[in-house]
Formats: structure tokens, C-alpha cells, sequence
């Protein structure tokens, strides 16, 4: 279902994508019939409803998944497959993903699947807070991602979102502390530097800024 879907919306026109959509959503509702804790069927179906901007649909979906997710005996399968044509995997699982995959083939199981554990319900929350905005329930979208990078704070992915969200509703101090902690996951990224720069001017917090102003160009000369 997931090499389908992938190939599907890399390589067909829209005109042919309804005949991939009915393929992958069969192959994942018969998984569910036959096992229905499996968290990924659910995923990935909310995935698929997201992309085809059924967003209810999809708001269920990771609803369901995030519920398993939660239960600490509904069993996680690390080894499943992704859609690596979807920038949030690149953004959001890739990296952490293989970091914990290693994790957990050097014999630190529990470790292990209890990272990856979270890091399906981070990605979940962020998608989460993607079709929120669309609804534009704004309060919705910050609760979803403070809960997201409180769960995997070590993506810098979510904490740069949190960040922004932050400072777009107010939460000034908030976004300060939540950039620092997206800056020091990413420091090579210049865009949030600026970003962080930008807030600091609005806060007024000038002697920080000139200090992280210097931190930029030493970067940007290196």
C-alpha cells in the first residue's frame, strides 16, 4: 500500500490518482480487518486523507492511531515503510527514525521502540496541527505542536514551528526560549537565526541580538 501510494503521487497525473486511492485505502482497511492495532494501517490512511485534502477523514484516522499509540501494550512495528516522496518524512521520521532503528539492533529494544514510539506520535501531532491551520483553529494548532516537540524535542522540524506559532499568538518569552531550543538542534540554519534575531528586535532584547548578529556572520564567513 505504501510503495503504491509513494509511486502513485510521484508518478501519476490527478486524473489517474483516483484509481491508486481506492488500491491503497483496500489494502490498508483489509490490514485493519485482520489486525486491528496495527498503528501504521492507520497512519497511513490518515496520510493518504491528508494529501487528498479529506481532512476529517484524516483528523479520525491519526485520532485512532494516537489512541494505540498511547496504550503501551499495543505493539509498534519499527520496520515498516514510508512514503519518501512526502517531504514531512524527509523533515520530520527519516533521520530519527534510523537513529533508533540502530538503537534498536544494538540490543537497547526498550529504548528503542519507546523513542520510535514517540516519535510516530510527534509526527502524528504535527500533522495534526497542519489540518488545523487549515481550519484556521489557531488553538488547536499550538496545542498539537507544543505536545508534539514536548514528545520528540529533538526535532528541530517541530520546535521551529512551535516557535513561530508562538510569536504569531503573542507568547513572545515563549518563542524566545522555544528558537534557542530549535537553534541549538539546527545552528547551521541561517532562515531561523534571522527569524530568532527579528523576535529578539521586537522584544526589545537588543544586547542578545548583537550577540547572535555576530553568531550569524561567524557562520555565514566559515
Amino acid at each position: 500500500a505504501v510503495a503504491i501510494m509513494a509511486y502513485g503521487f510521484s508518478s501519476y497525473r490527478k486524473e489517474k490518482l483516483q484509481d491508486v486511492i481506492q488500491s491503497v485505502t483496500a489494502i490498508l482497511e483489509q490490514v485493519i480487518a485482520s489486525h486491528p492495532q496495527y498503528t501504521i494501517a492507520y497512519f497511513n490512511l490518515g496520510l493518504l486523507n491528508m494529501r487528498i485534502a479529506n481532512y476529517g477523514i484524516a483528523l479520525d484516522f491519526f485520532a485512532v492511531a494516537l489512541k494505540l499509540l498511547n496504550d503501551t501494550e499495543c505493539r509498534i512495528d519499527p520496520w515498516c515503510l514510508h512514503n519518501r516522496d512526502l517531504e514531512v518524512f524527509n523533515q520530520l521520521l527519516r533521520k530519527h527514525l534510523n537513529e533508533n532503528l540502530l538503537l534498536l539492533c544494538s540490543g537497547e529494544k526498550d529504548t528503542a521502540l519507546e523513542k520510535i514510539r514517540n516519535l510516530y506520535k510527534a509526527v502524528i501531532l504535527y500533522l495534526i496541527a497542519t489540518i488545523e491551520e487549515e481550519y484556521g483553529r489557531v488553538d488547536k494548532v499550538l496545542e498539537a505542536l507544543l505536545e508534539a516537540q514536548n514528545l520528540f524535542p529533538a526535532s528541530g522540524a517541530i520546535t521551529v514551528n512551535a516557535a513561530k506559532k508562538l510569536f504569531l499568538l503573542g507568547y513572545y518569552d515563549e518563542s524566545v526560549k522555544m528558537y534557542e531550543m530549535a537553534i541549538s538542534i539546527l545552528p547551521m540554519h541561517i532562515d531561523d537565526r534571522m527569524e530568532n534575531l527579528m523576535l529578539l528586535y521586537a522584544c526589545r532584547m537588543d544586547s542578545k541580538a548583537n550577540t547572535d548578529i555576530e553568531k550569524v556572520i561567524n557562520i555565514t564567513n566559515s
